[in-house]
């Protein structure tokens, strides 16, 4: 309040204990000494790592998972809402649907197969997950709708075998299903013993076959059998023309009429209008053979290149697949018929389905191999087909360098063959430069090359021996190189054991000529000798007692008549 005078009023003065209390009320002041702990304290904090952070969100997220206590639950009631279920498509729902069948404890061991194969035949081929409960006698199949459906069919025709035949309904179409008539004298040849043949053109076309009997429309079973085949339209076509290449084999005349099919191939699935058909390639005189290979191998690999479908029906082959792979297939055929005439000129131009490969001539007989096995090697390696590709007809031979095609129908395996014939390229290079191991300058030529590092290297052929060779003069190729070193145990050895003293030339850089040096023999080995070479003199000694001794009593005549001679004694004397 102001006085009456109209100024302002002078503070009261303020006694101790009203002081006490202020000084109270007020945070206390902080010292230089004690801002410089607080920092220190803060700075002694540790420091969290990614690690640390790694871990403890780890460790929350098991906490979340492991739904223990009340607010875990919570949570988890939380964080599934409608929307979320509403979000799963009906497609996937159907993909995990599931189907049960019972089975008994026979019925389950025949369902499952030797190891779980035919449970995993059934399933490969059906395109379901097939999932059997052995405790309840239960088979679980799990998969879209019409998965599910052919599982369970392909099952119930698997039972059906146990207790009798297969009798299957040919007026019902079905897209998953090839019928082959085969003869009854041919069954038991596509069968094969205990169905191993069968179940070997199954495992490899990825199928379900059997023979089964069919119904006419009144319901009647007919005379004679099918060979069901139950699978994807090419696993299919390819177990097709197998079955008719053996019955073609076993019956000729069977499925084809001179160079052409019977019957055209029309199975479900062919008429799709996605250029999925075959062409026909007859054979001329001996090319079957040539074209088939020691156990297929040729025919095999052309198919594996091209990607089609490949198989020999009698003297015709028969090349199955999409337009591109048909073309390929018919192309790489001729080209394998035409290198039996001599060298063979491809026109590469405008094809995406090979690479070139420039090799230097001295490179070529490294990369091909002896008769080719080298390239054949890298052909069953890499899926493709490979050879030189020479001039065009009526060019000439120029250059130091050849051409390498390499034809395949995956861009992969191309170029993975094109590696491999790249490295094995440098290899040669380097061992023609001296690098290798102890290659001379011509690589099938290693006449020089010495038996043992003592007797000069390599002689004159110019390649580096294994060590730095010793002494001069001209090298000996008849020297036992064991005997040499002390462990030549042949009883007759065809190298001569003495010193061989002499050498030949050396390499390029020339630890020059060879020859043994002066070390002198062993003499526990010139012991091992002497007594090898008393050994065998005293047998011939013995040899020559015995044939004496034996003589004396055929003389004196023992057994009547004079003495008989015996005859086998008689050519074993004849031998010495």
């Amino acid at each position: 309040t102001m006085s009456e005078d109209g100024k302002s009023p002078k503070p009261e003065a303020m006694s101790d204990d009203d002081n006490e209390d202020r000084r109270r009320s007020r945070s206390p002041l902080r010292s230089p000494e004690d801002e410089r702990r607080t920092r220190k304290s803060k700075s002694r904090s540790p420091v969290r790592s990614p690690e640390d952070d790694r871990r403890k969100k780890i460790a929350s997220r098991s906490r979340s998972r492991s739904g223990g206590g009340k607010r875990g639950a919570k949570s988890r009631s939380r964080s599934r809402s409608p929307m979320a279920d509403r979000s799963r498509s009906p497609a996937r729902d159907e993909a995990t649907a599931t189907e049960s069948m019972t089975v008994g404890d026979a019925d389950a061991a025949f369902v499952l197969g030797r190891g779980g194969s035919t449970k995993m035949k059934i399933a490969r081929v059906s395109g379901a997950r097939l999932d059997l409960q052995d405790r309840d006698g239960r088979l679980d199949i799990f998969g879209t709708s019409l998965a599910r459906s052919r599982a369970k069919d392909y099952v119930g025709y698997v039972l059906t075998q146990r207790t009798g035949p297969v009798f299957i309904n040919t007026t019902d179409k079905r897209d998953d299903l090839s019928i082959v008539n085969v003869p009854e004298d041919c069954v038991g040849y596509v069968m094969g013993r205990g169905g191993t043949v069968l179940r070997s053109m199954e495992e490899e076309w990825g199928t379900l076959m059997f023979f089964a009997k069919t119904k006419d429309e009144a319901g009647d079973a007919k005379e004679g059998e099918i060979l069901a085949i139950f699978g994807s339209r090419r696993g299919r076509r390819g177990a097709e023309l197998k079955v008719m290449s053996a019955v073609e084999h076993k019956h000729p005349g069977y499925f084809l009429d001179g160079d052409n099919l019977r019957d055209k191939l029309d199975q479900p699935g062919d008429n799709e209008g996605d250029a999925f058909d075959y062409d026909t390639f007859p054979f001329q005189g001996d090319e079957f053979s040539y074209a088939l290979g020691a156990r297929g191998t040729t025919r095999k690999k052309l198919a594996a290149a091209a990607g089609c479908i490949l198989e020999y029906i009698g003297q015709v082959a028969v090349i199955a697949g999409g337009k591109r792979e048909r073309r390929q297939g018919r192309d790489y055929l001729e080209w394998l018929l035409k290198q039996r005439q001599g060298h063979l000129y491809a026109d590469i131009k405008g094809r995406d389905d090979v690479l070139e490969i420039e090799a230097p001539r001295s490179s070529i007989g490294y990369v091909t191999g002896h008769k080719g096995e080298g390239l054949r090697g890298i052909e069953a390696e890499t899926r493709t087909f490979c050879f030189t590709n020479a001039p065009k007809e009526g060019g000439e031979v120029s250059g130091s360098t050849e051409t390498i095609l390499v034809f395949g129908d995956d861009e992969d395996d191309r170029r993975r063959a094109k590696r491999i014939i790249e490295d094995r390229i440098e290899q040669s290079q380097r061992n023609d430069r001296g690098g290798g191991r102890g290659r001379s300058s011509d690589r099938y030529d290693d006449r020089g090359r010495g038996r043992s590092p003592d007797r000069g290297g390599y002689g004159g052929g110019g390649g580096r021996g294994r060590s730095p060779p010793r002494g001069g003069g001209g090298a000996r190729s008849d020297i036992c190189y064991d005997f040499q070193k002390g462990r030549c145990n042949r009883e007759t050895c065809k190298f001569s054991h003495d010193d061989g003293r002499g050498g030949g030339g050396g390499d390029r850089g020339g630890y020059g000529g060879g020859g043994r040096d002066d070390r002198d023999r062993s003499p526990r080995r010139d012991d091992r000798r002497d007594d090898r070479y008393d050994d065998r003199r005293d047998d011939r000694r013995d040899d020559r007692r015995d044939d004496r001794r034996d003589d004396r009593r055929d003389d004196r005549g023992y057994g009547g008549g004079g003495g008989r001679r015996d005859d086998s004694r008689e050519r074993d004397r004849g031998r010495y």
